[in-house]
């Protein structure tokens, strides 16, 4: 199943890969299993020119996607196709039904009671029921709404100027085929959230000492609480999570390391890019969303890594027809839905400790330690941004090392604060 996918409705997104290796979402009818002409096209002509990655595709078409079923599961449908081809565009109830609608989940499309409008809609057993559905929606962020209504807006726009080609036809007129274009993008341009650039206060942080102590040890081969019964699969998985908290990598970064790459005689591994690698068996390829870098890793890790390719993986025949350094029971290299799936069983199985954990917090958890090292040794803030950003990948300049950086001065001064507090109330 592919993310945004509903059962209810009439199109399905699917991943095709060419002999080349590249990766293309494509949006099918779910009755015939046919491409949709348009999204295939705009996403052939307009975007995969510019260069854009599969990931990014794949979220345009995502946004399509909610277009088109937003549109069908309207009281009174609408045909996008059709109103647009005879020079028409959506009128402002529609639009801010729709930029409504972006605020929410995809599959809420399905779970919304329509009140009147005629065919389509669902009885109304009581307003109550109504209030209470709505307030139980659930919302996506600020930043996924406004890129979701984004992409929305530029491939309307698409659809109006291709309608120009045909106004002839329809006998619309040219010039008032391209004011309702400009109509259409103010309208959703005026809908569009405004989000703030991410900042420090909106990290999520990483996990405490105590809670990675514990992580550390459940995930341990040798522990009694370990929650995996194969030994491959405690192997494994205690490398996967001593190498996210050591490194402090992506998931899809972890998922495409080659043996290759890594050098445990030097205690080094490279991170390297290589979207739509031919050799890569996964529909659904992991990818280096950042930098290439070349990072250090200690003898403890490096003999883990060596126990597992000599002891573990080099006995799967599966293992011997790829370089992937993590793979599954079969010797395939694992996916990521595999990957997801190893925090999952972990968060529930001791929610208490990691009822939050997931591959990305490990990521805050290696910033929130890396910035008590750089406070333990007095590097500068401009220096400890520097190093930060090349071990995680991201541009010098981003932003993205500052606004770490900046969250540990403010946790910083939150403790120094607190302690200050029980100071002076600790002789009364």
């Amino acid at each position: 199943m592919v993310e945004n996918e509903s059962v209810n409705s009439q199109l399905m997104m699917r991943i095709v890969v060419d002999q080349d290796g590249e990766r293309f979402p494509m949006l099918l009818d779910a009755n015939s299993c046919l491409p949709v002409y348009l999204p295939a096209a705009y996403l052939m002509v307009i975007i995969r020119p510019k260069g854009h990655q599969f990931e990014s595709m794949r979220s345009q078409l995502c946004a399509i996607k909610f277009l088109y079923d937003w549109a069908s599961t309207r009281a009174v449908s609408i045909d996008v196709d059709s109103r647009f081809y005879g020079g028409g565009i959506l009128n402002i109830s529609e639009v801010e039904d729709l930029s409504s609608s972006c605020r929410f989940h995809h599959r809420e499309l399905y779970n919304v009671t329509v009140i009147g409008g005629g065919g389509g809609g669902r009885k109304l057993r009581s307003l109550e029921s109504f209030r209470m559905r709505k307030n139980n929606r659930v919302e996506v962020s600020m930043g996924t709404a406004a890129k979701r209504m984004r992409y929305i807006r530029d491939y309307l726009l698409w659809l109006c100027d291709r309608s120009t080609d045909f106004v002839s036809i329809h006998s619309v007129d040219v010039s008032f085929a391209r004011k309702n274009a400009n109509d259409l993008y103010d309208m959703i341009g005026a809908r569009i959230p405004k989000c703030t650039k991410r900042n420090s206060e909106s990290l999520p942080g990483g996990l405490s000492k105590y809670e990675e102590m514990t992580l550390v040890d459940v995930t341990c081969k040798y522990s009694a609480d370990n929650i995996w019964v194969l030994p491959f699969i405690k192997v494994r998985n205690e490398l996967i999570v001593q190498f996210m908290l050591e490194v402090g990598c992506r998931r899809g970064e972890l998922l495409s390391i080659s043996t290759t790459q890594v050098d445990v005689q030097g205690l080094m591994v490279a991170i390297v890019r290589m979207p739509d690698n031919v050799l890569d068996s996964r529909v659904d390829q992991p990818n280096v969303k950042t930098n290439e870098r070349v990072v250090p890793i200690s003898p403890h890790l490096s003999e883990l890594i060596k126990e597992y390719i000599n002891h573990w993986r080099s006995h799967l025949v599966g293992a011997r027809r790829h370089g992937f350094l993590i793979v599954a029971e079969n010797g395939a290299p694992l996916s990521k839905s595999g990957f997801n799936k190893i925090f999952c069983e972990l968060r529930r199985a001791f929610p208490r400790y990691l009822g939050r954990l997931t591959p990305h917090v490990l990521r805050h958890t290696w910033n929130d330690r890396f910035s008590e090292q750089m406070e333990l040794k007095g590097i500068s803030n401009a220096v400890e941004e520097k190093w930060r950003s090349y071990l995680q990948g991201w541009c010098e300049g981003s932003g993205s090392a500052s606004n770490y950086t900046r969250r540990y001065v403010r946790q910083q001064a939150q403790q120094a604060l607190k302690a200050m507090q029980k100071n002076m109330f600790a002789g009364r």
